[in-house]
């Protein structure tokens, strides 16, 4: 069975420790739909605006199927809103809200179904939020957007059983970045997630995508008790 991954949003730093990691897995081929670079083993693409329906059909119209390839999606395209309540801000914060976290994600689920109807079949995670499951303040916009995402995920995978494909996300809670270690007191870096080992398991996910479907894993506050290997150690 041939396994081909659709990789969209590899650029930012949860990304690229994603694709570091599932770059050494054993996907026969690996397509960035949002890439300025070529990488090995992978197609180069333009850099599109995966909010635009027609682009997103078009970039996987030159994707082929066939009845023994597995089909992969991850997506780690999205964008942060936050610090102001709800009165200080307006509709436009909302919408582009609904347009990075949940429009790109509806798009690219609607493109890749229609692929995966016509192969063995398929796997898709999506990154959530921690706050998409869990209200707090000044950041309503951006948790309405995951919250919907969440529910995307959940009633696509209801409706994927009917084409073999399984579809669940990853809620971090914060993730280890340049940006957050500039706020984050040194002392507590050892608690936030760290891109590589969320691309193990969103690796493990995938080879057991067959007995999960429908689930949004919260990942909170990792264990600094525990020392993990980075991917390759």
């Amino acid at each position: 069975m041939r396994k081909i991954l659709i990789f969209a949003g590899h650029e930012g730093a949860l990304g690229r420790g994603i694709h570091t990691v599932l770059s050494g897995k054993d996907y026969d081929e690996i397509i960035l739909l949002s890439s300025r670079n070529s990488a090995k083993n992978s197609v180069r693409r333009e850099r599109p605006d995966l909010a635009d329906g027609e682009v997103v059909s078009r970039l996987f119209a030159g994707i082929k199927s066939s009845s023994d390839t597995h089909f992969f999606l991850f997506s780690a395209i999205g964008g942060f809103s936050g610090g102001k309540a709800i009165w200080e801000t307006g509709t436009d914060s909302a919408l582009e809200m609904m347009n990075k976290n949940f429009v790109t994600s509806y798009n690219l689920l609607a493109a890749f179904t229609r692929l995966v109807k016509e192969s063995a079949g398929g796997s898709v995670i999506f990154v959530s939020a921690w706050s998409g499951g869990h209200p707090d303040i000044n950041r309503a916009a951006y948790a309405s957007s995951k919250a919907a995402l969440n529910h995307l995920i959940k009633s696509a995978a209801l409706e994927g059983k009917e084409i073999n494909l399984s579809v669940c996300g990853i809620a971090p809670y914060l993730i280890d970045t340049p940006a957050n270690r500039e706020w984050m007191p040194e002392e507590r870096w050892g608690t936030m997630q760290k891109p590589e080992e969320v691309g193990e398991l969103v690796h493990q996910i995938f080879r057991f995508s067959h007995i999960l479907s429908g689930n949004i894993i919260e990942l909170g506050e990792r264990l600094q008790l525990l020392n993990f290997h980075k991917a390759g150690e």
